[in-house]
């Protein structure tokens, strides 16, 4: 991959997530705002796994790390997604003074995926290397 292709990755990237990371920010202040004073530990930092994935690819952008293949990359935005989507639900629930005893399988879920994710980021640098050694 070249550098200009690794910017414009990344850039995209950085930009969808800082968006996203807006947008939850964005929601959150709103829902709060009209939730008649009751707040959220949970919708106040939903935007903080989207500034994890700003940090990775930012990160990505400005070091010579490896950029993720396309399925480590596609499970990381779900995984990110996931839990993102687990804080604005609990926070949900936290204003409304409502319970789930499903939603515990939401972070569960990120967490597998985020696993995923890694494991196909490594197993593409293992096997980047072992093309080049057998050379």
């Amino acid at each position: 991959m070249t550098d200009s292709e690794r910017k414009q990755k990344t850039g995209r990237a950085l930009i969808g997530y800082a968006v996203g990371g807006f947008l939850a920010c964005l929601f959150g202040s709103v829902y709060t705002y009209f939730g008649f004073g009751v707040t959220s530990a949970h919708m106040t930092f939903a935007f903080a796994p989207l500034a994890a994935g700003f940090a990775v690819y930012l990160l990505l952008r400005y070091t010579r790390l490896p950029y993720p293949g396309c399925w480590a990359a596609r499970l990381f935005a779900f995984s990110l997604t996931a839990f993102t989507m687990h804080h604005l639900i609990e926070g949900v629930f936290d204003i409304a003074g409502a319970f789930s005893e499903w939603a515990f399988l939401m972070p569960v879920f990120a967490a597998l995926l985020l696993a995923l994710a890694l494991f196909f980021y490594f197993f593409d640098i293992y096997r980047d290397f072992l093309s080049k050694t057998t050379r």
